[in-house]
């Protein structure tokens, strides 16, 4: 048993090379070493050399190849192969760089978040979009019963023609367009009708911007599946352009088809509920019932979006609400309410900025550098750009410039949406911006260029509105636009001076009517302004998929830096080392896993929605694999089915499938972090690089990238490979001005890394431990002391007392035939590892000589041993 531990690592040369370990020729440097004999010792003259089992290039005397070397002793008498040590100084430096920007790497995502939390405002939008929902959904009612006059219906149960006219004329109108100011229940008395600002606001701190607009895409005439059935019935088939109304559609579906609704919307049959703040004396109701009795409604009708706008001037949001109602060929009719919302100012504050300059300075650093390290790639290829193209293209600069490309895209789309923010700002602006006013009055008054030409009479409010960025307000005075910067003056300006939104509304407002030219110019002014934050609204859902991927890109970029730190890269080699057997793997889940796809269907798909096509399918058998299922929608089916399908998709996907790929991770898990714990902490290196950085800042210390460079420029890179055994000398020789202190550290520290890497996971003073513990309990009759000493003395190749070596001739000094005494004496594996755990059970902090030689005399047994049953494994001693 324990020769099979000790053996694993541990053969002859051949082994060592197999291992990767170097093995250089011996050099002056390497000092034999000899033994002095006396009377009393037994003399083992010219032994054959060995080589060490953890430092290949060192030659050792047979049986202490596991002996313990000091990295500083190994330096100086033998030095360390250059491949040994560059690949450590390598290690070093891109564990150093990688440590570095690891803080880049997570600043990165910060910059990021605040930005994108900065231009989202996902809670206050969330909190109007939500208000805005419970208002249509809950107080939105109708089908009112006496006498408690309670609304039993809302805008789900929409299920008629009818019960929609019921629900925009009884339900929508009442919340929407109040006349009245409501009272308590049982109130006898009326507080009056609603003010023009009290009538203009929604939901208590909402502005009512533009009409409601009713839009409607209709069914064309198209051919019959099957002509014949249809022509004996007399029937005419329809079909439709955009979105699937077979199965219920999401809200991201709906919101996602809005364009395409409006593309193939029937101008015809679009209209609005006009100017119901304007002129409170119209009733709603008598708009509705106008399109009820035009069948504004009917069989051909596939879609109905009614919408309108508001605006939160507290948090300076603008929101347009869809409320579609989604007419099914099936006859169903779906419902769902969609939101585009946007703040006007896209930066209202300083934090804003800060955020957007931090986070782009810090990409366009990131993309200097990146072309910098092209450059010098091409460079270093002598301008050959299919040599540098191949050289410089790797995985991880793959994600660095697609990082860089999707944040450069991020900012074009925030710019554009910036500017379109910005002029829809201005359209709502109550006073036109002074420079504009100024041009418009100055214009009217015949002046070609800013003020030049103004008569003296009108220069003096010309000249002092625009510099002192004055605004021209208009107010309408007896229907006339009159500016409301100083009426003492009289003058009266045209209406171009009233070209934004509250002026338009307010001619329309001191017009004759609503059908006259100035209702009819705010009209199309809604239009325009409803149709451009239509298309705002589509930009920014741009630019939101476009951030919402941006971060996967991040998250590689810290894998990236994740890399070159094994206990920061214990994932990401896991799943490196494990993609083949994730490959084939995957596979075999996917082969099962569609195929309960396509039985789900074939049970469930005409029962069950989650079932009913292959998209809705796959997701619901992923939400099971975690947990989220129910089978009593299973059930509808019947329960043998419902039975059969879900445990054997259990057993198969979830207690197999599911747990053999947590195994197969857990086991190549456990190979990297056994082989990562070798390495230094993130810690230590950060301890290093600081150490490094003082000692560099008082001249004691080379950058290793430095030393590095120089070597390979007088050895060339054929170094990197090289088992060519060098000292301290030399690497001072060939980078100047090297501090010898460094370099013996730096060499130390490769060597001691090297140790740690391949040593053998399992000590041998270990092994022999625990075995002889084992053993101990089942050795009879019991060894005495006096066998013990025996056995001490042979093992550490005294003259024994019992003759157990006498049959051994050992004056050819070999080493198998040592070990073939030491067999024949008749010392068992059982008393060898008794006698090992006495002495390791009993020893102090520090070992008397008598242990130390007893230790030394087990590796030589052992190591011998191991020599003699690679030439004959049937020796019972062997086989233990």
């Amino acid at each position: 048993m324990v020769l099979r531990v000790v053996g694993k690592r541990a053969a002859g040369a051949s082994q060592v090379v197999k291992n990767n370990q170097a093995k250089a020729p011996t050099t002056p440097r390497q000092s034999a070493r000899s033994e002095a004999t006396s009377d009393g010792d037994c003399e083992f003259q010219s032994r054959k050399s060995e080589r060490h089992r953890t430092f290949g290039w060192v030659e050792i005397e047979p049986g202490l190849e596991v002996e313990a070397l000091e990295p500083t002793d190994v330096l100086k008498e033998h030095g360390v192969p250059e491949r040994v040590m560059l690949s450590y100084l390598k290690g070093e430096i891109e564990g150093e760089a990688a440590v570095k920007n690891l803080p880049a790497a997570i600043l990165l995502i910060v910059w990021f978040l605040l930005m994108n939390l900065s231009h989202e405002l996902p809670e206050t939008i969330q909190s109007i979009e939500k208000a805005i929902d419970f208002d249509i959904a809950e107080n939105a009612n109708f089908a009112f019963s006496s006498p408690l006059y309670m609304g039993h219906k809302n805008y789900e149960d929409v299920n008629t023609f009818a019960d929609w006219y019921s629900w925009m004329r009884v339900g929508f109108s009442a919340i929407y367009f109040p006349m009245d100011a409501s009272v308590s229940e049982g109130a006898e008395y009326s507080l009056g009708q609603l003010t023009f600002d009290e009538a203009s606001t929604y939901l208590q701190h909402n502005r009512k911007i533009g009409d409601v607009i009713l839009t409607q895409q209709r069914l064309f005439d198209s051919d019959c599946s099957n002509p014949l059935v249809s022509n004996a019935l007399s029937l005419n088939c329809r079909s439709f352009i955009g979105l699937d109304l077979r199965l219920k559609p999401t809200e991201l579906d709906v919101s996602q088809s809005g364009k395409e609704f409006d593309e193939n919307a029937d101008p015809s049959k679009t209209t609005t509920l006009k100017y119901l703040m304007e002129f409170p004396q119209v009733n709603v109701s008598q708009q509705l019932e106008q399109l009820e009795q035009t069948r504004w409604l009917d069989n051909s009708t596939y879609r109905v979006k009614v919408s309108f706008m508001t605006y939160n001037q507290i948090y300076d949001v603008l929101t347009t609400t869809h409320i579609h109602f989604m007419f099914a060929i099936s006859g169903h009719i779906f419902k769902q309410i969609t939101h585009r919302s946007m703040k006007l100012a896209a930066h209202s504050s300083w934090e804003s900025w800060v955020f957007e300059v931090l986070f782009f300075g810090h990409i366009t650093v990131l993309f200097v550098c990146e072309a910098f390290e092209a450059i010098c790639t091409l460079r270093e290829h002598r301008y050959n750009v299919l040599r540098a193209w191949k050289e410089y293209w790797n995985f991880w600069n793959v994600v660095d410039w697609v990082s860089i490309c999707l944040a450069y895209a991020i900012l074009i789309t925030w710019i554009i949406q910036c500017v379109e923010q910005d002029a829809i700002s201005a359209k709502l602006e109550v006073w036109e911006p002074s420079a504009r006013a100024a041009r418009d009055f100055c214009e009217e008054l015949g002046a070609q260029r800013g003020c030049e030409g103004v008569s003296p009479k009108h220069l003096e409010w010309c000249t002092l509105m625009a510099t002192n960025n004055m605004r021209c307000g208009c107010a309408p005075v007896g229907g006339l636009c009159q500016d409301s910067f100083n009426h003492s003056v009289g003058w009266s300006c045209h209406s171009t001076c009233c070209k934004d939104y509250l002026g338009l509304h307010s001619l329309c407002r001191s017009s004759a009517g609503y059908g006259s030219t100035a209702c009819d110019q705010a009209q199309s002014y809604d239009i325009a302004l409803f149709t451009q934050v239509e298309e705002l609204g589509y930009q920014i859902r741009s630019n939101r998929w476009i951030s919402g991927f941006y971060p996967v890109c991040i998250m590689m970029r810290l894998f990236k830096a994740f890399a070159a730190q094994p206990r920061l890269a214990i994932v990401t080699k896991t799943l490196a080392l494990a993609a083949n057997d994730l490959t084939h793997f995957g596979i075999v889940f996917l082969s099962i896993f569609f195929t309960y796809v396509a039985m789900g269907m074939a049970f469930f798909g005409r029962e069950v929605e989650s079932f009913a096509s292959f998209d809705r399918a796959c997701l619901a058998l992923l939400e099971a694999l975690m947990g989220e299922f129910s089978v009593e929608e299973m059930e509808l089916s019947g329960r043998p089915v419902a039975f059969f399908f879900f445990g054997t998709y259990m057993m198969a996907a979830v207690l197999l499938l599911l747990n053999m790929l947590i195994a197969i991770l857990m086991d190549v898990y456990g190979q990297v972090a056994a082989g990562s714990r070798t390495s230094e902490s993130l810690w230590h290196e950060c301890w290093d690089i600081m150490r490094r950085g003082a000692r560099k800042w008082t001249g004691e210390h080379t950058p290793l990238s430095q030393v590095v460079k120089k070597y390979m420029e007088i050895h060339g890179k054929e170094c990197l490979e090289s088992d060519k055994v060098i000292y301290v000398d030399d690497v001072m020789a060939a980078v100047p001005g090297l501090n010898r202190k460094q370099a013996e550290e730096e060499m130390t520290s490769a060597l001691e890394e090297y140790a740690l890497e391949n040593s053998p996971d399992i000590q041998i003073s270990e092994v022999i431990s625990t075995m002889g513990k084992y053993f101990g309990g089942q050795v009879a009759p019991a060894v005495s002391p006096e066998e013990l000493e025996d056995i001490s003395r042979q093992m550490a190749g005294c003259p024994p007392t019992r003759g157990a070596l006498a049959s051994s001739d050992v004056s050819d000094n070999s080493v198998q035939q040592a070990a073939e005494g030491l067999v024949g004496a008749g010392i068992s594996v059982e008393v060898l590892l008794k006698a090992a755990g006495i002495i390791l059970d009993r020893h102090e902090p520090e070992w008397s000589e008598t242990s130390r030689a007893q230790v030394t005399a087990l590796r030589h047994v052992i190591s011998s041993a191991e020599l003699l049953c690679r030439e004959d494994k049937t020796i019972m001693m062997c086989q233990l």
